[in-house]
């Protein structure tokens, strides 16, 4: 219970600070001249997370494929992406956007796929 804790635990935290930063209102944020590097942004985040989601669905053998491992760790970020940008709905100065969500959504399978190629090369298969 308590190592399941700890491998979910880099996940809960990098959401925490996604939820915090939606959380800023729109005005206190920088202004991004190049509206594809927002996107950028997205997507590395959200990399991070997919692989932080990808790292206990494989060490605590939740998932024994690896191409699962990606599917279920990519659904749970875009899941959350869909939540953020729903709260930044609520946040002033903030508004939803779909093609936040679709760089969320690449970005976490790319994170998770990063994971689970990492950990099949150390493997050596």
């Amino acid at each position: 219970m308590k190592r399941s804790l700890l491998l979910w635990a880099p996940a809960a935290i990098v959401a925490g600070i996604i939820f915090f930063a939606s959380s800023l209102p729109g005005q206190s944020l920088p202004s991004v001249a190049i509206w594809s590097f927002d996107k950028v942004v997205h997507a590395a985040v959200y990399a991070v997370l997919g692989l932080l989601v990808a790292l206990p669905l494989e060490r605590l053998k939740v998932i024994q494929r690896r191409t699962a491992i990606v599917i279920v760790a990519a659904m749970v970020v875009t899941a959350y992406g869909i939540s953020d940008e729903l709260h930044q709905r609520f946040t002033p100065g903030r508004s939803p956007d779909v093609f936040d969500v679709i760089a969320d959504a690449i970005g976490g399978v790319l994170g998770a796929w990063a994971w689970v190629g990492f950990r099949r090369k150390r493997a050596g298969d």
